[in-house]
């Protein structure tokens, strides 16, 4: 048995690659399912919780039954890198990076598109609101910033995007460099001409 790990900030293309994995009969890739991981790893108080709901997926769910490679995707497990290589001697993590102009524009076509959950104000909350520090839903995957006063809403969003894009990736750099098997990849390349089956050679 192998697994996998997706990840990569939103607008990257993980949905994409997840469902042309998901074409091969011995693969099952989990996209974005709970348990939603924080932002704030280290001092979330149910990590322990997590761990446990995530092995209890891999090793019991009926999809991976006849699977060779089992796998979990979603923008949230960049932070849990280290303890998940603790736990599974098996496993890799293919981190997904795509141009930051291209994830930019990806979030701002999700503004206000006809929905009032969608409007400018609601998505910014994802970065300014309050995170609950024993929740376990989406308020808790991403970071917590301080709007800046003489920004409007508008900016203060591009400006917070940008920051949690430059973070994600700083430190996806620093798991590359310090573990084996963890590997940045361009989205646009694994995407092009079937080249995310080199996400399980």
């Amino acid at each position: 048995m192998k697994y996998i790990f997706i990840t990569g900030p939103a607008r990257s293309g993980q949905t994409t690659i997840v469902n042309q994995l998901n074409t091969h009969d011995n693969i099952h890739i989990f996209d974005e399912i709970p348990p939603c991981l924080p932002w704030d790893w280290d001092n979330h108080k149910r990590i322990d919780e997590f761990l446990d709901q995530i092995d209890d997926i891999l090793k019991n769910h009926n999809d991976i039954q006849g699977k060779e490679i089992i796998g979990m995707a979603g923008l949230y497990y960049l932070k849990a890198i280290p303890s998940l290589i603790e736990k599974y001697k098996e496993i890799d993590f293919h981190i997904l990076k795509r141009s930051f102009g291209d994830v930019l524009n990806g979030y701002m076509k999700k503004v206000n598109n006809g929905e009032d959950r969608h409007d400018i104000k609601t998505l910014s909350q994802k970065f300014f609101s309050f995170k609950d520090p024993t929740a376990g839903n989406w308020e808790i995957t991403m970071p917590h910033y301080k709007k800046i006063e003489e920004l409007d809403d508008w900016d203060n969003y591009r400006e917070a995007i940008k920051k949690y894009y430059d973070e994600y990736h700083e430190l996806a750099k620093e798991y590359e460099k310090k573990y084996n098997n963890v590997k940045i990849w361009d989205s646009e390349y694994l995407i092009e001409n079937n080249n995310y089956l080199n996400l399980i050679k």
